[in-house]
């Protein structure tokens, strides 16, 4: 090896050195030292003799060859590790892309807080023949020594580690040489805008900012804002109302100003602020997920996940390639009870799982049906709040929230809601991808209101472990009715038929049932999702968080899948939709069910949309030969508030 390096890394952070400066929020490569440091501590980069030209991620795998190092993704842990490689020839400091011994640069982090560069123990990673320089030894001029690999556990941690390969010393490298070179370094890690990459230890305040100040966001400000050493300092929403009304919430409770912005992205341009917490609606949770992972966000993003399939993909994409920390609001991933009940069941105390039912049986009302438009309210960025949705004018009532019963910016309860019971089941049965097939009957009835969303809904997910049924009940049990529906006793949940059993899951509590319907055994707890998550923050481990982006992202992909089949439905007689559900002996009884719900509110049924039965492809992530279900895979942007593509 001809070239000495500097390893150097930012925890948790962005993940990877970058040359791609095209970004909205610029990789913090090489390239980009040089435009905050100057250029004349940061020359052109030009490889050193036998040096790899690096390309698109660094550091690559554990164990990865310095040859296929340039083009493999990084793995999980090493997605929060940042490095700066720094190459010595003819006794002049110049920057390479990468170095023939990238493995030992494999776990090295930084401490931004303080401006100190940790060595973690990173002896297995290093050759035998390789020295170890600490910055502490250089600045004392002990260019001729170098601790050896079995001496590495000796090196005083929060240190910057030079390693060489045994019998090449620092030549060229004199302490006023090495002192130059390393301001590039030190002065990265102290840029304010790492602070939202660095792992955040028990004792350091993490500071947060809160995107979308309606409903929702008043659960997240309480939960986070509880939590001793959280703190949120900004919010963030179109409506600029609306985000006076929480902060001003917010600093009746707390000691401290809370800033206000109707822009999100001014507030992700904070340097101090680490944490966001996304309480957007569906249809900005892409966007503005994938915007705080370019600024070095963590963040916590309400259920569900995505608008569209294809756009829940790149919000992962975004999440690993920035090495951000992205929790998904499906709280059910930490309650206890629910865990303890999807193990007992997997412990075959039932028998195997015959199917699953979901349900929500969640009363709702007309969301009302204008002549004229809606007026807009002159403290609401009206081209800001639609975002990346079709900008038209509003007929509906209320202008917040029941734009979730609409396709332009929500999902239906199949989706809002239902992501929550379909995470339980997919959790349950293993599945990592989108079923076979789907089909979906329903319709929006009584309501005769400007929403287009089903209130009445049944879909099958047919997956090879078991299927998977759900179904929505946004109206009364009857007509004239004050009673809710209810799925053998409960009203949303989840209930797991076995061969000896069954197991009820819902939000609080799990119950086992016997063949003859006793209870046999209960499960109930809280949750404590918002504390996990700044747990994990706290840790800066992927692995630490209940509900990664991933997990969310597939749950919510199948919710989407069933919606897309009613989506391309049309009305269709009784005859025909029985032709379809008849050859499945548990969807005929839930579509019987769908008819006596239909019958009890003097629906005709007739008028039902019916959807068709879709092929899945879980491997891309779309559906086989539905070109048209595939534009809604894809999804729909209004410029410029287009969803970025981010190659995974």
């Amino acid at each position: 090896m001809n070239s000495c390096c500097i390893g150097g890394a930012w925890g948790v952070g962005r993940g990877c050195v970058t040359e791609d400066l095209t970004e909205p929020f610029p990789g913090r490569g090489l390239a980009d030292f040089s435009h905050r440091f100057g250029s004349r501590n940061v020359p052109a980069p030009l490889p050193a003799r036998g040096a790899v030209p690096f390309s698109r991620t660094w550091p690559p795998h554990s164990g990865q060859s310095p040859r296929l190092a340039t083009e493999h993704r990084m793995s999980p842990r090493s997605a929060r590790l940042r490095s700066i490689a720094t190459a010595w020839r003819d006794g002049s400091p110049r920057p390479i892309r990468a170095c023939r011994e990238p493995r030992c640069f494999r776990e090295l982090s930084v401490l931004p807080s303080s401006g100190r560069i940790g060595a973690f123990p990173v002896s297995r990673s290093c050759r035998k023949d390789t020295l170890v320089y600490t910055a502490r030894m250089l600045e004392r001029g002990v260019l001729a020594g170098g601790m050896c690999r079995s001496r590495l556990r000796e090196a005083p941690h929060r240190t910057l580690l030079i390693l060489l390969p045994r019998g090449e010393r620092a030549m060229g490298l004199d302490r006023r040489h090495f002192l130059k070179s390393t301001t590039v370094a030190a002065g990265a890690v102290a840029v304010p805008m790492f602070a939202s990459s660095r792992v955040l230890g028990a004792n350091d305040e993490i500071l947060v900012g809160l995107i979308g100040c309606g409903i929702r966001s008043a659960e997240h400000a309480a939960r986070l804002s509880s939590q001793k050493g959280v703190r949120i300092v900004a919010v963030a929403d179109a409506d600029s109302k609306m985000a006076d009304i929480r902060a001003s919430g917010l600093e009746a409770k707390v000691p401290g100003k809370v800033a206000r912005y109707q822009d999100m992205r001014k507030m992700l341009d904070r340097k101090d602020i680490a944490v966001v917490s996304n309480a957007t609606m569906n249809y900005w949770h892409g966007l503005s997920c994938i915007w705080a992972c370019q600024a070095g966000k963590h963040q916590y993003v309400e259920k569900p996940l995505s608008h569209f399939i294809w756009e829940g993909r790149q919000m992962v994409n975004a999440a690993r390639k920035y090495g951000c920390l992205v929790q998904c609001g499906l709280q059910q991933r930490s309650r206890p009870s629910t865990k303890q009940a999807i193990e007992w069941i997997r412990a075959g105390n039932l028998g195997k799982v015959v199917s699953i039912t979901c349900f929500a049986n969640k009363p709702r009302t007309s969301c009302g049906k204008r002549t004229e438009p809606l007026p807009i309210p002159a403290h609401v960025d009206y081209d800001l709040w639609c975002g990346p949705a079709r900008k038209e004018p509003i007929y509906r009532d209320r202008l917040q929230y029941d734009c979730s019963f609409t396709w332009n910016m929500g999902d239906g309860e199949s989706c809002n809601q239902g992501v929550h019971e379909i995470d339980v089941a997919r959790w349950l049965l293993g599945e990592t991808g989108l079923p076979r097939r789907v089909m979906s009957i329903g319709g929006r009835f009584v309501f005769n209101d400007a929403c287009d969303v089903p209130n009445t809904q049944i879909i099958y997910y047919d997956f090879a472990s078991a299927p998977i049924l759900y179904e929505v009940h946004n109206l009364r049990a009857a007509k004239n009715s004050n009673k809710v529906p209810n799925f053998r006793g409960h009203t949303t949940g989840s209930v797991v038929d076995c061969e000896g059993g069954s197991v009820a899951i819902v939000q609080g509590y799990a119950k086992a049932y016997d063949r003859n319907g006793k209870e046999i055994k209960s499960w109930s707890t809280g949750e404590t999702h918002f504390e996990n998550f700044i747990q994990a923050v706290r840790s800066g481990k992927r692995e630490d968080l209940n509900c990664d982006v991933l997990e969310g992202h597939l749950s919510t992909a199948i919710c989407h899948a069933g919606n897309i089949s009613y989506r391309l439905g049309k009305p269709a007689p009784v005859e025909d939709q029985r032709k379809q559900v008849r050859d499945i002996a548990i969807w005929n009884e839930m579509y019987d069910r769908y008819l006596d719900h239909l019958k009890a509110h003097e629906i005709d049924p007739d008028t039902s949309i019916c959807g068709p039965w879709l092929e899945c492809d879980p491997k891309n992530e779309c559906f086989k030969d539905s070109a048209e279900a595939n534009r809604i895979v894809r999804g729909f942007y209004r410029p410029p508030y287009v969803v970025p593509e981010i190659p995974g």
